[in-house]
């Protein structure tokens, strides 16, 4: 396909456009972008290889200057390129369609056009290769952009506690977050009262 190949969802499978020729795909498959070509996907044109893993570091590439920006210091670059791709080794799902979403609910991903060179070059140089572990296992590499001055550990959030996500101060946040704080005071009555807390 010599063409720019395009992407989209319909009715539950893949629909491959290059030219005049239509593919539909039920099934996990991988596309290759070929003579500098790119392939397109909700109107994003992505570089190199399209197949379930993100891991890919061609995707994360894409991933890491979609959540940061490429004027940051180095090494919250690095940072990011650490956390970025721990995220998606931890998050592979060989059974699965796909393996994280190109949004907040995983990971932002714009594609090709998102790419800096300065990023691209810590991610293939000073962090090649290089993930996030645990005793031997890779993390829960959870990011966001604010955590409104301080962190709250793992086990407040998802019911699980883990050591190496602790509630801790973030006193390098200088977000809208961190200085719009604000209160709601509420009896004991009242949040007993709450239907989130019912189980009838």
């Amino acid at each position: 396909m010599a063409q720019t190949t395009h992407r989209d969802m319909e009715e539950g499978e893949f629909k491959l456009t290059s030219g005049d020729e239509t593919l539909y795909i039920d099934q996990p498959f991988k596309a290759v972008s070929v003579k500098g070509k790119y392939l397109s996907h909700k109107k994003r044109n992505y570089n190199g290889v399209l197949e379930v893993s993100f891991a890919d570091p061609k995707k994360i590439q894409g991933v890491v200057p979609s959540e940061i920006s490429a004027s940051w210091y180095p090494e919250a670059i690095k940072a990011q390129a650490l956390a970025a791709r721990t995220y998606a080794l931890k998050h592979l799902r060989p059974a699965g369609k796909w393996d994280v979403y190109d949004t907040v609910d995983s990971q932002v991903y714009k594609g090709a056009g998102q790419e800096a060179a300065n990023i691209n070059a810590i991610i293939n140089g000073a962090t090649k290769g290089e993930v996030i572990t645990y005793k031997g296992s890779l993390i829960n590499a959870y990011f966001s952009a604010s955590a409104g001055g301080y962190t709250v550990g793992s086990g407040f959030v998802w019911s699980t506690d883990l050591s190496y996500l602790v509630g801790k101060p973030d006193p390098y946040d200088q977000s809208k977050f961190v200085k719009n704080w604000w209160t709601y005071e509420l009896s004991f009555d009242e949040i007993s009262n709450l239907q989130y807390w019912r189980s009838d």
